[in-house]
Order: structure tokens, then sequence, then C-alpha cells
């Protein structure tokens, strides 16, 4: 039974498809024609089980936490260009916040006001090998369904028409759209974008930020951590400390999720990571 027949037989339309598509990016040696057998099955599955294997899915709660802080001060955490939270730290007293991250990426069409992400058109789940183009039907945009790409990056096509922003997030239990991590203004009709989605997550200390809001420019203050996050456990607690005779901030992470006191202070050499 050759490979069209296989898929006819055993397969719906949507599998058929997308098998389609592995095999005409075949990199592994097939006969001709491509004939499911004992001593040929296992060489075409090699093929779909390269071009179907996701990233593996995983979670990353970080908590950040601060006792009697002295100052009333805001921690904000960004990916790329665009804030992702924001939250208020009171100067006495304990405050505890949690930011979660899911490494299901999406590519969105933003909503865009004033500078700030609001929300998302239409969206798609993505993951990184593969690619998606942006199209209009009528007068509605849509993604098509993602197909294989280039090995370790994401890959979005405009074919709308016009030029149309596009970004690229993660999928979040707390909201109704992906969240953006970066942001891709005016991307050209018949224009294509080929990025890396690294979830490299840094925190600061300043005031005057909102969540969402795309950054035209550098945060005017040094980063108190940098991490990917892939390569952080599923929880980490950090504590956010302030000293009143240096008016120097810090971020630590407690080791085995310990107290403040227990905590271990950050290599400067994580900023150069």
């Amino acid at each position: 039974m050759i490979a069209k027949e296989f898929m006819q037989t055993f397969l719906g339309s949507e599998e058929r498809f997308r098998l389609q598509g592995m095999f005409a990016n075949a990199t592994c040696d097939l006969p001709r024609p491509w004939e499911f057998n004992p001593r040929t099955i296992s060489t075409a599955l090699c093929v779909v089980q390269s071009q179907t294997m996701s990233a593996s899915r995983y979670v990353r709660n970080l908590i950040f936490q601060s006792y009697n802080l002295g100052k009333v001060s805001d921690l904000v955490l960004t990916f790329e260009d665009v804030v992702w939270k924001v939250d208020t730290f009171g100067a006495k007293g304990s405050y505890e916040t949690t930011a979660t991250y899911r490494n299901q990426l999406a590519v969105t069409k933003p909503e865009v006001i004033s500078g700030r992400v609001v929300g998302a058109g239409p969206f798609v789940d993505i993951d990184v090998g593969q690619h998606t183009t942006l199209i209009k039907a009528g007068d509605v945009l849509h993604f098509s369904d993602p197909v294989v790409g280039r090995a370790g990056v994401l890959m979005i096509t405009n074919h709308a028409g016009t030029d149309e922003d596009v970004g690229i997030g993660f999928q979040s239990a707390e909201a109704s759209f992906p969240t953006t991590m970066k942001y891709f203004p005016k991307l050209g009709n018949n224009s294509t974008i080929v990025t890396t989605a690294t979830p490299r997550l840094r925190g600061y200390v300043a005031s005057g930020y909102q969540e969402g809001e795309i950054l035209t420019g550098d945060i005017p203050s040094t980063p108190l951590f940098v991490e990917n996050l892939a390569e952080l456990p599923e929880t980490t607690i950090w504590n956010l400390t302030w000293d009143p005779d240096t008016e120097e901030y810090a971020i630590t992470r407690v080791r085995n999720e310990g107290t403040l006191e227990s905590a271990e202070s950050l290599d400067h050499s994580v900023l150069s990571r």
C-alpha cells in the first residue's frame, strides 16, 4: 500500500494534509513510491516523528515577595519589548505576587491602543519550527494553521494585502488572549519574519510603566535580573529588597523555597547570559 492510499484509508482530511506536507519536506530517504510495509514503515515514521514532535510543555511560576521593604516600589517584568507584569510593593509589611509563564507559544494580531497591547484579534498556537501566514477572507483576518517551517525558529508571513502588526506571545490561564512577548509593527504585505522565541525575562524597579506597554527604548535602570525561563525550575521564589544606605534594590533568589533570611544572592554574571 503506497503512502497516499494509506492516508486516504486510515486518516481524516486534516491528518492527510499535515502528513502530505511532512513527506514533502522529508529528510529521511524514502522509497519511490513510498511503500508502507514492514521494511519501510519505520523509515517513513521517522519523518512523522521528527516533524511533529513539539517542544515539551512546561510551566514556570515565579513568586516575588518582600517584607518591610522600606519604600513603595513598582516591580516591572518585561519580555523583549513588551511589559508583562507591574506590581506595587508597599514600604511596610509582607507583599507577594506570582507570575506564571506557560510555553504554549502563539502568533497574534495585537490590539494596540496608545502604545499598549490591550488584546489580540486573530491568533494561532504555534511551536518552534513552524510557519503560519496571516491572510484575509473578505474583511476578516486570520492565521493559517501552522505548517512545518525552519528548525529552531518561528516564521510569520503576511499575505493580508496590507501592512499589519503581528506579535509572538504565550497562552495564559489568566487571560482570554495570548500575552504578547514580541511586537512587530507594520509587517509588509508578502513579507516574512523569521525569529526566535526564547522566554528571556527581565526584572526592574521602575515607575510609570503599564502592563502591555510597548517599550520604545531601554528602561532607564539596570535590570535586577535576567533569566531564561526555560532554564529555571518549575517554581522559584525571589526576594525584593532595598538598602536605605545605598538606595539600591536587589532581587535575590531563595534557596530551597526558604524565607527572607535564607535568600541566595544572584551572581552578577547572570546579566551577561
